[in-house]
């Protein structure tokens, strides 16, 4: 097969596979409800009881990892193929993505409302793609859609894809579990794998917090007390979520700080190589979450997150101790996001490229090697394993470099890519020692990560 023909059959697959969300709907659990490391038998039952008292309950089931001690997983119910009701309802595409696996619709989400409809009706709600998501019962009139900002507007029934409704259990709000994508939660322990008492931690671009709440729980569970944490984010409405997520899951020692990057050592002096561990996740592409209806991007779009993203490293470099770590991770697809970003931190920066491997194999043996638990989920959905999630994530295939490695990230190999000097190359050997998640198996969406360290 030819080198395009190849592409093609693999874009077609990742578009695929974006669509529909991960088979398995990751949950992290807060470790003050373990018990010698391991969930307690009180919150396994509290759990199997939220996910029973769901509606549909009995198709739906939860799953508790092998080997990682805080992780849970809801099998995702799906795909269901809803009723077309006569009235329909076009909304944006991340309601849509949300309402796709369960969520309600919350105002102001309409974008084109061709029909009348008075509160109480059965709606079908769609993205802008005109894909069916799920149907619902109106809760306002449609002549009130421009009247109010904020509040439920549709209380969604048959998605497509079902989850239990969490957010509104005691559970959540007595902090047993947040919501945590798999891949963050294994780069926040990969990071974690290399603290030590007394380290302090910046979660830069921290926003909405998850990761912040992650690293503070994995420095409870190794060593019951709580890591002193800064989390800073350009966003002060963003931030609010992580600060109500601080008081949910009585979290300690963390100080949040509303700056941008650039401004920090600026704003706080004292900051100048102070850390010990630096989780960065700039912003990205994005195109790693599932599910995806649409992909809106353009080739600017993609060099301007580039050139971000290099931004943002040289800046935060100086805030990082001589020989501390830096855990880089995005959650999109692209090269240039990515293993380009690697090869700048190595040859412009002076970092040294750690195996995350390494780590990932020494606080978890065996858990990526061999499938450990078979599910088999409803309808449709293929047979999914842990311990594949990682399986061919890494580009370790002659194919792969022939294609996207080609000796360098530079412009003579990728036309248009002005920003990539000659010299910017990540070999083989370097490219094994970073982390790529399958997004063609059914558990996992798509991220990267790569650990680094400073000379």
């Amino acid at each position: 097969m030819c080198n395009r023909e190849f592409l093609l059959r693999e874009l077609e697959n990742i578009f695929n596979e974006l669509k529909k969300p991960q088979a398995l709907y990751c949950m992290r659990i807060n470790p003050r409800f373990l018990i010698d490391n391991t969930i307690s038998s009180e919150t396994h039952l509290r759990l199997k009881s939220l996910v029973q008292g769901n509606k549909g309950g009995n198709q739906t089931n939860i799953v508790f990892d092998p080997a990682i001690p805080n992780l849970c997983y809801f099998i995702v119910d799906g795909p269901n193929n809803p009723k077309k009701y006569d009235i329909s309802v076009t909304i944006d595409r991340y309601a849509a993505e949300s309402i796709m696996i369960g969520a309600n619709l919350y105002m102001p989400g309409f974008i084109n409302n061709p029909y009348d409809f008075k509160e109480g009706d059965k709606v079908s709600l769609y993205s802008p793609g005109h894909v069916h998501v799920a149907n619902g019962v109106t809760k306002i009139n449609s002549n009130m859609i421009h009247k109010y900002k904020r509040g439920i507007a549709i209380q969604t029934f048959d998605n497509v894809y079902k989850i239990p409704n969490y957010r509104d259990s005691k559970l959540y709000a007595d902090g047993v579990f947040s919501d945590h994508r798999f891949a963050p939660n294994l780069a926040c322990w990969v990071l974690m794998s290399h603290y030590k008492e007394g380290d302090v931690i910046l979660d830069a671009c921290s926003a909405p917090g998850h990761k912040t709440c992650a690293l503070s729980e994995i420095g409870f569970y190794k060593n019951k007390k709580y890591p002193t944490i800064v989390s800073v984010d350009r966003s002060a409405h963003r931030l609010n979520h992580l600060l109500k997520d601080i008081k949910r899951l009585r979290l300690d020692n963390i100080r949040v700080i509303d700056s941008k990057i650039g401004q920090l050592a600026r704003k706080h002096p004292e900051y100048h190589a102070y850390f010990d561990l630096i989780m960065l996740d700039p912003p990205c592409s994005a195109l790693g979450i599932r599910p995806k209806l649409e992909i809106e991007y353009s080739w600017t779009e993609y060099r301007n997150y580039f050139l971000l993203q290099r931004r943002l490293f040289k800046e935060i470099i100086n805030l990082l101790k001589p020989k501390g770590f830096i855990l880089y991770n995005t959650c999109t697809l692209t090269i240039l996001e990515n293993e380009a970003l690697v090869s700048y931190a190595i040859n412009k920066l002076g970092l040294d490229l750690i195996s995350a491997w390494d780590s990932i194999n020494s606080i978890f043996p065996d858990r990526f090697h061999e499938p450990k638990i078979t599910l088999i989920s409803t309808s449709e959905r293929t047979t999914s394993y842990f311990g594949k999630e990682l399986e061919n994530g890494l580009p370790s295939t002659e194919r792969f470099y022939t294609l996207v490695n080609s000796g360098d990230f530079s412009e003579d190999k990728f036309e248009n890519i002005v920003d990539l000097e000659k010299n910017w190359n990540l070999n083989n050997k370097n490219a094994k020692k970073c982390v790529r998640f399958n997004l063609n198996k059914a558990n996992t969406s798509g991220y990267f990560f790569a650990l680094l360290r400073k000379k």
